[in-house]
């Protein structure tokens, strides 16, 4: 995931155009939300023992859930975004 934002980043600045750069950036808002909604939320299930679940694991699981569609939606629009100007390219 970091190294495809690095990857768009960079051929957005070597190619520039609308689409590389708004590939970029719907990447590395992805990779933004990734690190501050979801890695928390996974430390804290990591730590989760078998016994029991702790207060509020179910809020928690729905917020891990809105980041997620939230960040695979931004890496699906980079893909396409990518794809599109890519072609561009060509």
């Amino acid at each position: 995931m970091t190294a495809a934002t690095a990857l768009a980043i960079i051929i957005a600045i070597d190619e520039p155009n609308a689409w590389l750069a708004s590939a970029a950036i719907s990447l590395s808002v992805a990779l933004v939300v990734t690190i501050i909604g979801n890695v928390p939320i996974n430390t804290r299930t990591g730590r989760i023992t078998e016994e029991t679940a702790p207060e509020g694991f179910i809020a928690m699981r729905r917020r891990w859930d809105a980041f997620q569609i939230v960040r695979a939606s931004l890496q699906l629009l980079g893909f396409v975004l990518v794809a599109v100007g890519a072609v561009g390219l060509a």
